[in-house]
């Protein structure tokens, strides 16, 4: 390999280096010569979760001269994980919770005094361990709350350091990061062309009416946005014009309690007049082709007091179907089962690595509803 000409090497290791950064940091050890032939492209993909890794590659960039920071595909959570002993202590909770659920009828009515023992006793050890887990979240959530600040810092400082480059951008911030994340700056990714967002960014997660944090940003097709109570709100048409006034792809996940989406797109997209209380709701660009929408599981029956979740999960769907009726550009998605592990967890990277690699990532449309799937 190290007879290749070093253009050629430097081709090949840009195809290689389309995964997280392993590729990239492996190949930096190989050799001399694959270090200098690779170094330009290293960089190119990157994946980063958690408070350490956010901080070290903010740090990293910094010391990396600009032209070596060719960075195009990036992956940003700054989840962190669980306190330690937090999944073993509550897988032992749901496996404790499903037995004393399944305990036979005689530990119920007290005629086996043994087995009336071992059901005090699994009750006692279930108690200790929902302490445990209560201990183990208000850790968790004060330790967040300590490193918000400088993951938002390190965020900012990575964003500023790869924006003339940056293609495809996925962005998943917990709360305290979000709310530290500085809205006031616009920033210009002017190469951007995909951007899945969860929770707050671009957008404010404090102020429904801020300014985006993107300068528009024409070269943006496809904004994914994976809903929270803060994001996909009616603004949203509001403030997206702003910084994606270029969109031929929009798409929205995980909507439950939302049944004001079908009207809003509807508005969005000209096959309605606004009434006086949506003037809020700006018309989609004219270069819109496709508009996804996904629903998350529906909430359990008794959620609500009077089943207010469920009809609002109802009215959501029965509004996309008839919008989809309307129009074709809007298609709505089956909402994922129990069973599958849906992309929009915390650290998931699998669509986004899709998208990095050419596929269709989260523009696929083949769990699409068909005539006679709803109700």
């Amino acid at each position: 390999m190290d007879q290749t000409p070093p253009e050629l090497c430097t081709r090949i290791f840009s195809f290689a280096c389309r995964d997280t950064g392993y590729t990239g940091r492996s190949l930096s050890l190989v050799s001399k010569y694959i270090r200098e032939t690779s170094k330009s492209v290293k960089l190119q993909s990157i994946s980063i979760h958690g408070h350490i890794q956010m901080m070290a590659f903010a740090a990293l960039l910094e010391r990396t001269p600009p032209h070596l920071r060719h960075l195009r595909y990036l992956f940003v959570s700054s989840h962190d994980p669980a306190v330690e002993g937090t999944d073993e202590a509550r897988a032992r909770y749901c496996l404790l919770s499903d037995k004393i659920e399944k305990l036979p009828k005689r530990l119920r009515d007290g005629s086996d005094e043994e087995a009336e023992e071992e059901e005090e006793a699994l009750r006692v050890e279930y108690e200790c361990l929902y302490d445990v887990l209560q201990s183990k979240a208000k850790l968790y959530n004060a330790r967040n709350k300590c490193r918000g600040k400088p993951k938002a810092d390190a965020f900012e400082s990575i964003l500023r350091n790869v924006a003339s480059t940056l293609e495809i951008l996925e962005v998943n911030l917990d709360h305290d990061t979000a709310i530290h994340t500085n809205v006031n700056e616009n920033l210009a990714l002017p190469s951007l062309t995909d951007l899945i967002t969860h929770g707050a960014f671009p957008l404010s997660s404090t102020h429904q009416l801020h300014p985006p944090m993107l300068k528009p940003c024409h070269s943006l097709r496809r904004l994914h946005v994976v809903a929270s109570s803060r994001q996909v709100h009616p603004t949203f048409f509001l403030r997206q014009h702003s910084f994606a006034p270029s969109l031929s792809h929009l798409r929205f996940s995980g909507l439950q309690q939302d049944e004001w989406v079908a009207g809003s797109v509807a508005i969005a997209l000209g096959l309605v007049e606004p009434a006086p209380s949506e003037s809020e709701v700006r018309p989609l660009p004219a270069t819109i082709e496709r508009i996804l929408i996904e629903p998350s599981q529906p909430p359990p029956p008794r959620n609500g007091g009077c089943g207010t979740a469920r009809l609002r999960y109802s009215l959501l769907l029965k509004g996309c179907r008839k919008l989809h009726e309307r129009d074709k550009r809007v298609v709505l998605l089956r909402a994922p089962t129990l069973d599958e592990q849906h992309p929009a967890a915390p650290g998931d990277e699998s669509e986004w690595l899709d998208l990095v690699n050419g596929g269709e990532g989260c523009w696929a449309t083949h769990n699409a509803e068909q005539r006679g799937d709803g109700p």
